[in-house]
């Protein structure tokens, strides 16, 4: 009866230690994977008036967006913005949002 009581106790610690090793490769897992959406996402949440550009203005709402950037300075928000536009026409297509969000991934 002990050596069962022993082999009962075995086998949950056993499956204890195996769900806590799953649940830990899940969460190492889901690290670094990106986040919803990208660039794209993130675009079509600045383009408020949907035509298919973002202009300073939108791109300024940034600031609400995301809240790392919420304590930046307006100045440091347009700097990002002429960076960003490299054509220099004032606003951000998709792929230059998406080109600049490569960029700075890859300084990180």
């Amino acid at each position: 009866m002990m050596k069962r009581n022993v082999l009962v106790k075995l086998i949950a610690v056993l499956s204890l230690v195996g769900v806590l090793a799953l649940c830990a490769s899940t969460a190492e897992a889901g690290k670094g994977k990106k986040k919803k959406g990208g660039a794209a996402a993130l675009f079509k949440k600045l383009d408020a008036n949907n035509d298919g550009k973002v202009s300073a203005d939108e791109f300024a709402k940034i600031k609400e967006i995301n809240p790392k950037l919420a304590n930046k300075k307006d100045k440091a928000i347009t700097k990002r913005f002429t960076a960003l536009d490299t054509n220099n026409d004032g606003y951000l297509s998709p792929d230059e949002l998406a080109a600049g969000a490569k960029k700075k991934k890859k300084s990180k």
